[in-house]
Protein backbone atom coordinates (compact mmCIF):
# COMPACT_ATOMS: atom_id res chain seq x y z
CA UNK A 1 0.00 0.00 0.00
CA UNK A 2 2.80 2.43 0.78
CA UNK A 3 4.34 1.87 -2.67
CA UNK A 4 1.11 2.98 -4.31
CA UNK A 5 0.93 6.11 -2.15
CA UNK A 6 4.56 6.91 -2.97
CA UNK A 7 3.83 6.43 -6.68
CA UNK A 8 0.73 8.62 -6.40
CA UNK A 9 2.69 11.36 -4.63
CA UNK A 10 5.41 11.33 -7.30
CA UNK A 11 2.76 11.35 -10.03
CA UNK A 12 0.92 14.33 -8.55
CA UNK A 13 4.16 16.26 -8.01
CA UNK A 14 5.18 16.00 -11.65
CA UNK A 15 5.06 19.16 -13.74
CA UNK A 16 2.80 17.67 -16.42
CA UNK A 17 0.05 16.87 -13.93
CA UNK A 18 0.36 20.32 -12.39
CA UNK A 19 0.18 21.96 -15.83
CA UNK A 20 -2.90 19.95 -16.86
CA UNK A 21 -4.47 20.70 -13.51
CA UNK A 22 -4.06 24.42 -14.14
CA UNK A 23 -5.53 24.06 -17.63
CA UNK A 24 -8.54 22.17 -16.32
CA UNK A 25 -9.04 24.73 -13.55
CA UNK A 26 -8.84 27.63 -15.99
CA UNK A 27 -11.27 26.04 -18.43
CA UNK A 28 -13.74 25.20 -15.68
CA UNK A 29 -13.61 28.77 -14.35
CA UNK A 30 -14.24 30.10 -17.86
CA UNK A 31 -17.16 27.72 -18.22
CA UNK A 32 -18.65 28.74 -14.89
CA UNK A 33 -18.26 32.44 -15.67
CA UNK A 34 -20.36 32.08 -18.83
CA UNK A 35 -23.41 31.74 -16.61
CA UNK A 36 -22.54 34.97 -14.83
CA UNK A 37 -22.48 36.90 -18.11
CA UNK A 38 -25.58 35.28 -19.61
CA UNK A 39 -27.96 38.21 -19.29
CA UNK A 40 -30.70 39.48 -21.55
CA UNK A 41 -28.98 42.86 -21.91
CA UNK A 42 -30.82 44.84 -19.25
CA UNK A 43 -28.83 47.47 -17.43
CA UNK A 44 -28.98 46.64 -13.74
CA UNK A 45 -27.42 49.96 -12.73
CA UNK A 46 -29.74 52.25 -14.66
CA UNK A 47 -31.05 55.03 -12.47
CA UNK A 48 -28.34 54.71 -9.85
CA UNK A 49 -26.43 57.79 -11.03
CA UNK A 50 -29.03 60.14 -9.61
CA UNK A 51 -29.01 58.29 -6.28
CA UNK A 52 -25.22 58.42 -6.14
CA UNK A 53 -25.11 62.14 -6.90
CA UNK A 54 -27.79 62.82 -4.30
CA UNK A 55 -25.93 60.77 -1.68
CA UNK A 56 -22.57 62.36 -2.38
CA UNK A 57 -24.05 65.84 -2.40
CA UNK A 58 -25.63 65.29 1.02
CA UNK A 59 -24.36 63.18 3.90
CA UNK A 60 -22.00 61.15 1.75
CA UNK A 61 -19.77 64.20 1.37
CA UNK A 62 -19.25 64.31 5.14
CA UNK A 63 -18.03 60.71 5.10
CA UNK A 64 -15.69 61.42 2.18
CA UNK A 65 -14.18 64.38 4.05
CA UNK A 66 -13.94 62.39 7.27
CA UNK A 67 -12.22 59.49 5.54
CA UNK A 68 -9.81 61.80 3.74
CA UNK A 69 -9.03 63.57 7.00
CA UNK A 70 -8.30 60.32 8.84
CA UNK A 71 -6.15 58.97 6.02
CA UNK A 72 -4.18 62.18 5.65
CA UNK A 73 -3.70 62.44 9.41
CA UNK A 74 -2.37 58.89 9.49
CA UNK A 75 -0.08 59.68 6.56
CA UNK A 76 1.14 62.82 8.34
CA UNK A 77 1.89 60.85 11.49
CA UNK A 78 3.79 58.30 9.41
CA UNK A 79 5.79 60.78 7.28
CA UNK A 80 5.90 63.95 9.46
CA UNK A 81 5.41 65.97 6.28
CA UNK A 82 2.98 68.91 6.41
CA UNK A 83 2.32 68.74 2.67
CA UNK A 84 0.45 65.51 3.24
CA UNK A 85 -2.19 67.42 5.19
CA UNK A 86 -2.70 69.73 2.21
CA UNK A 87 -4.11 66.70 0.42
CA UNK A 88 -7.38 67.30 2.28
CA UNK A 89 -7.88 70.59 0.48
CA UNK A 90 -6.79 69.19 -2.89
CA UNK A 91 -9.09 66.18 -2.70
CA UNK A 92 -12.01 68.30 -1.50
CA UNK A 93 -11.66 70.74 -4.36
CA UNK A 94 -11.18 67.94 -6.90
CA UNK A 95 -14.19 66.03 -5.58
CA UNK A 96 -16.42 69.12 -5.73
CA UNK A 97 -15.32 69.86 -9.30
CA UNK A 98 -16.08 66.29 -10.36
CA UNK A 99 -19.53 66.43 -8.75
CA UNK A 100 -20.34 69.68 -10.54
CA UNK A 101 -19.19 68.25 -13.88
CA UNK A 102 -21.28 65.10 -13.42
CA UNK A 103 -24.34 67.09 -12.33
CA UNK A 104 -24.04 69.15 -15.50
Amino acid sequence: MSDFLLYLKRFCDSSKVRCWGEVVLALSLIGISCYAFADDGTDLLSGTTANLIKTLSGTGMKFVYLTEGIVSLAAYIKTKNLLVLSGIVVVSIFFNIILHVVNG
